[in-house]
């Protein structure tokens, strides 16, 4: 009994070399576990900014850096997707929230003058006589009406009659009186009066009456 245990025994021990031996060239047919789906920190901020462009949510590089820029992304994503996802780190889960969209979720923001045309921006054209204005809409063009000459005072344009009226003399103003002569009646100038002449000096044809002015 005790020799055939002691046999048995020994074969064991003869043989664990070569089971060895055999289970280490398996191990090495063996291949590797695939890793290709296990994301390294490094690669979720870059593969994340390339769906949020897909989806037109980034504008900025593409990189390994989760910069503001890339934040800003992110925060106009939930916006529009109607998520909470944290800004602040490029998760695995926010991947994975960007990558289930096909679609456009952010919308196109063209410059003035061109509007979106699905996903690019196209150039505005407007009729004859209209032109793109404020809101981005063909608005009519308003024709600028030529300004008037200004014309100079009335006052300063007759300054030269106004002087010459002003040099010339003044008429003098009559006193309501009546002097008469041998040439007619005429009216006493203002500030002039009539005298009476000395009985003796009056001449021929005369009134006995003369005009007296100060």
């Amino acid at each position: 009994m005790k020799t055939a245990e002691a046999a048995k025994a020994a074969a064991d021990i003869k043989m664990a070399p070569e089971q060895r031996a055999i289970d280490d060239k398996v191990a090495t047919l063996t291949p590797p576990a695939d890793k290709s789906d296990q994301r390294t920190a490094v690669d979720v901020p870059r593969s994340l900014q390339a769906e949020l462009r897909r989806v037109g949510c980034h504008t900025g590089s593409i990189d390994s850096n989760w910069n503001a820029a890339s934040q800003r992304s992110l925060d106009l994503f939930n916006k529009h997707a109607g998520m909470n996802l944290d800004v602040k780190l490029a998760s695995v889960d926010a991947l994975d929230a960007v990558k289930s969209k096909t679609a456009r979720v952010c919308p196109l923001v063209c410059d003035r003058g061109f509007e979106a045309d699905g996903d690019l921006c196209t150039k505005i054209t407007c009729r004859s006589g209209y032109e793109v204005g404020d809101e981005n809409t063909c608005e009519k063009i308003e024709v600028k009406k030529p300004t008037a000459k200004r014309e100079e005072p009335k006052a300063r344009r007759d300054l030269p009659d106004r002087a010459k009226v002003e040099a010339a003399p003044s008429k003098p103003q009559v006193s309501g009186q009546m002097f008469c002569s041998q040439q007619g009646c005429r009216p006493v100038a203002r500030g002039c009066r009539i005298e009476a002449i000395t009985p003796g000096l009056s001449l021929a044809g005369t009134s006995g009456q003369k005009e007296v002015c100060n």
